[in-house]
Protein backbone atom coordinates (compact mmCIF):
# COMPACT_ATOMS: atom_id res chain seq x y z
CA UNK A 1 0.00 0.00 0.00
CA UNK A 2 2.58 2.37 1.03
CA UNK A 3 5.18 1.30 -1.35
CA UNK A 4 2.34 1.63 -4.51
CA UNK A 5 1.94 5.32 -2.82
CA UNK A 6 5.56 5.90 -3.43
CA UNK A 7 5.70 4.77 -6.61
CA UNK A 8 2.85 7.03 -7.72
CA UNK A 9 4.66 10.26 -6.14
CA UNK A 10 7.96 9.36 -7.83
CA UNK A 11 6.10 8.61 -11.18
CA UNK A 12 4.25 11.97 -11.31
CA UNK A 13 7.80 13.86 -9.77
CA UNK A 14 9.55 12.40 -12.97
CA UNK A 15 6.46 13.16 -15.65
CA UNK A 16 6.56 17.07 -13.64
CA UNK A 17 10.22 17.36 -14.29
CA UNK A 18 9.98 15.73 -18.12
CA UNK A 19 7.41 18.40 -18.55
CA UNK A 20 9.19 21.58 -17.27
CA UNK A 21 12.28 20.32 -19.21
CA UNK A 22 10.61 20.52 -22.06
CA UNK A 23 8.85 23.90 -21.52
CA UNK A 24 12.34 25.66 -20.84
CA UNK A 25 13.51 23.83 -24.08
CA UNK A 26 10.37 26.06 -26.09
CA UNK A 27 12.56 29.00 -24.89
CA UNK A 28 14.74 30.94 -27.51
CA UNK A 29 16.37 34.20 -27.67
CA UNK A 30 15.00 36.86 -30.70
CA UNK A 31 17.18 39.72 -29.89
CA UNK A 32 19.02 41.63 -27.26
CA UNK A 33 19.00 45.04 -27.98
CA UNK A 34 22.17 46.78 -25.75
CA UNK A 35 21.66 50.28 -24.07
CA UNK A 36 23.46 52.47 -21.40
CA UNK A 37 20.38 52.88 -18.84
CA UNK A 38 23.45 54.88 -16.34
CA UNK A 39 26.23 55.37 -14.86
CA UNK A 40 25.54 52.56 -11.87
CA UNK A 41 24.07 49.80 -14.26
CA UNK A 42 25.71 50.85 -17.52
CA UNK A 43 26.55 46.90 -18.10
CA UNK A 44 22.80 46.16 -18.70
CA UNK A 45 20.44 45.56 -21.37
CA UNK A 46 17.21 44.86 -22.78
CA UNK A 47 17.00 40.69 -23.78
CA UNK A 48 14.13 39.70 -26.00
CA UNK A 49 12.61 36.39 -25.74
CA UNK A 50 9.91 34.17 -26.76
CA UNK A 51 8.39 31.42 -24.50
CA UNK A 52 5.78 29.29 -27.09
CA UNK A 53 4.86 32.10 -29.11
CA UNK A 54 4.48 34.87 -26.90
CA UNK A 55 7.38 37.43 -26.72
CA UNK A 56 8.76 38.87 -23.09
CA UNK A 57 11.65 41.71 -22.36
CA UNK A 58 14.03 41.40 -19.32
CA UNK A 59 16.77 43.15 -17.88
CA UNK A 60 20.39 41.22 -18.33
CA UNK A 61 24.04 41.94 -17.05
CA UNK A 62 26.99 40.70 -19.46
CA UNK A 63 27.72 37.88 -16.79
CA UNK A 64 23.93 37.13 -15.81
CA UNK A 65 20.54 36.83 -17.51
CA UNK A 66 17.85 37.61 -15.51
CA UNK A 67 15.41 34.55 -14.84
CA UNK A 68 11.72 34.60 -16.31
CA UNK A 69 9.59 36.49 -14.38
Amino acid sequence: MISDIVMSLIGTLVAYLWYLSKKINTIKTVGTCKEILNATRACEGILEYEIDGIYHYNAESSSHIGWLK
